[in-house]
C-alpha cells in the first residue's frame, strides 16, 4: 500500500512509514505495516502483519514531532514496561518495544472492536458486565503495582465476542517510580470528568482513583454522558454502586477488589431482580404495615355489615340499613355507618398509602427501581391460597360450627388469610419496584381473590342464618 511521507531507512534501505521501518521491526521483515487504525495526541497506531507468527498485531509509535519534547519518550517507554507487568486477558498485551530512527514503538496485541464510548448508552445488565470485566483487569493491574489513572470509555475496547480490553497505559503510574519522572510539576494528566477530587486538587493518584474513574464509566455507560456535576439518577442496582465509587476518598470503596465484589453481587441481584438483604427487610416491614392496615379496614367493614340489636333510641335511619322492629321494642340494624370503625379504617388506609409512597420514593432515590419479570411472590401466594381453601373445605365437612365465635373468624383459617394478605402486599410492592401494574400481575389479584372466597362464603352463610 502507498504511505504518505515515505522515505528510506538508513539501516536497511527499506521504506519508512511515518518514521517506522517495517523491515527492521521485530528484526528482518517480520512485520508489514498495513493500515493506520488510530491516531491520538501522542502518536499513531497501525495494523501490522507479523509474517513469522502469521497474525496481525498493533504497532504504536510516538509522533515524530513529540520525540524532542521532554517527557514524551520516557512516558512511551514506561507504558511498555508497565504493560509488561500485567498479565490479564482484559489488559492489552505488549509483545515488544524498540526504537527505529529515534522513534520509539510498541508491538501490541491487536484488539478487534471499537471503544465503549461508541456503544453508549447500555442496558443495566450490560453495564454491570462491562464494569466487572474492567474491574477484573484493573485489579490485576493494581496487583502488579500499576495505577492506570485514565480509565474512561475511550480506553475500553469491546470486541465482537463480548470481551472488554483495557488499553492506553500512557499515563499509568507505579509506586516504585519517582513522580518527578512522569510529568512536569503542575501538569494534570487524565480526563477531568473521570478524575477524583483529590487528584484534581493535586494529590497523587492511588488505587481509589481508578475506583472513582470506573464509577464514572458505569454512570457514562448507563446514561451515555460523562459524569459532570451532580450524578444523575441511575437505575438499580447501579445507583448505590456509583455513588459509593465516586464518593469522597475516605468513603469510597477501599480498593478495586471490594468494588469488584459489590459489582458481582449487584449483577447477581440484577439477574434475579432481587433486593439487597436490608432492602428486603424494609420491604417486608412495609408489607407488614400494609397487611395490618388492610386488617383494620376489613375489620371496620365487617363491623359495619354485621347485624346488631340496638335500643330504640340508638336508631339512625340516615346511616343505618335494614332496620327492623322487634316485639320487645328493640331494633335490628343489618348494616350501618360505624363512625369509630370507619375513621379507624380511613386512618389505617392513609398510613398504608404513606408507607407505600415513602418506600417507592426511597427506591427511586437509591436507584432500586428497575424493570423486571413477574414477581416471585405469586407462587407462595398460590400455595397459601390452596392451603386456606383446603382448610376451609375440611373445616366445613368435619368441624362443628357451634360456639360463641362466628365460624368465619377461625384461628387457623384467619392465620392463613393473614399470610395470604401479607404475600399479596409483598408482591404488590415488588411489582411497583419493577414497574409492573397489578393488571399485568393479574395472578396476584386472582389468588388473593380466591383466598377471600372461604371467609366471604362463611360470612354470607352466617348472615343468612342469623336471627336476633
Amino acid at each position: 500500500m502507498s504511505v504518505d511521507n515515505a522515505t528510506r531507512c538508513a539501516r536497511c534501505g527499506g521504506r519508512l512509514d511515518h518514521g517506522l521501518c517495517a523491515a527492521c521491526l521485530q528484526g528482518g521483515e517480520d512485520i508489514e505495516l498495513l493500515e493506520r487504525i488510530g491516531k491520538g495526541g501522542m502518536g499513531e497506531v497501525w495494523r501490522g502483519r507479523h509474517r513469522r507468527l502469521g497474525r496481525d498485531v498493533a504497532v504504536k509509535y510516538i509522533a515524530e514531532e513529540l520525540v524532542a519534547r521532554p517527557g514524551f519518550v520516557g512516558r512511551f517507554v514506561r507504558e511498555a514496561r508497565l504493560l509488561a507487568r500485567v498479565r490479564h486477558p482484559g489488559v492489552v498485551a505488549v509483545f515488544d518495544a524498540g526504537e527505529e530512527e529515534g522513534i520509539p514503538f510498541l508491538v501490541m496485541e491487536l484488539v478487534e472492536g471499537g471503544p465503549l464510548s461508541a456503544r453508549l448508552p447500555l442496558p443495566v445488565a450490560e453495564v454491570l458486565r462491562v464494569g466487572i470485566a474492567t474491574a477484573e483487569a484493573l485489579q490485576a493491574a493494581h496487583a502488579a503495582g500499576v495505577i492506570h489513572r485514565d480509565v474512561k470509555p475511550d480506553n475500553l475496547l469491546c470486541t465482537p465476542d463480548g470481551r472488554v480490553v483495557l488499553i492506553d497505559f500512557g499515563i499509568a503510574s507505579a509506586p516504585d517510580e519517582a513522580p518527578a519522572t512522569l510529568t512536569r510539576a503542575g501538569t494534570l494528566l487524565g480526563t477531568p470528568a473521570f478524575l477524583p477530587p483529590e487528584v484534581l486538587a493535586g494529590q497523587p493518584a492511588d488505587a481509589r482513583a481508578d475506583v472513582y474513574a470506573l464509577g464514572g464509566v458505569l454512570a457514562a455507560a448507563a446514561t451515555g454522558q460523562p459524569p459532570v456535576g451532580t450524578l444523575p439518577d441511575l437505575p438499580a442496582p447501579l445507583g448505590p454502586l456509583v455513588r459509593r465509587a465516586m464518593a469522597p476518598h475516605a468513603a469510597r470503596f477501599p480498593d478495586m477488589a471490594s468494588f469488584l465484589v459489590a459489582l458481582r453481587e449487584a449483577a447477581a441481584r440484577e439477574a434475579s431482580h432481587a433486593l439487597p438483604p436490608e432492602e428486603v427487610t424494609l420491604q417486608r416491614a412495609a408489607a407488614g404495615v400494609l397487611t395490618a392496615a388492610s386488617g383494620v379496614v376489613i375489620g371496620a367493614g365487617l363491623r359495619c355489615v354485621t347485624p346488631k340489636v340496638i335500643h330504640a333510641g340508638e336508631t339512625q335511619p340516615l346511616v343505618m340499613s335494614g332496620l327492623e322492629a322487634l316485639p320487645d321494642g328493640r331494633w335490628v340494624s343489618r348494616a350501618r355507618f360505624e363512625e369509630d370503625a370507619v375513621l379507624g379504617a380511613v386512618g389505617a388506609a392513609a398510613l398504608g398509602a404513606l408507607v407505600w409512597a415513602l418506600l417507592v420514593g426511597h427506591w427511586r432515590r437509591s436507584g432500586q427501581l428497575t424493570r423486571g419479570e413477574r414477581v416471585p411472590q405469586v407462587r407462595t401466594l398460590a400455595l397459601l391460597t390452596v392451603l386456606a381453601v383446603t382448610w376451609a373445605v375440611l373445616r366445613h365437612l368435619f368441624v362443628p360450627t357451634e360456639g360463641a365465635f362466628a365460624p368465619f373468624v377461625p384461628v387457623l383459617g384467619g392465620g392463613l388469610e393473614v399470610l395470604c394478605l401479607a404475600f399479596f402486599w409483598m408482591g404488590a410492592l415488588e411489582a411497583a419496584r419493577r414497574g409492573r401494574s397489578l393488571l399485568v400481575e393479574w395472578p396476584l389479584l386472582l389468588w388473593i381473590g380466591v383466598a377471600t372466597l372461604p371467609p366471604a362464603w362463611s360470612l354470607w352463610s352466617w348472615l343468612r342464618a342469623w336471627q336476633p
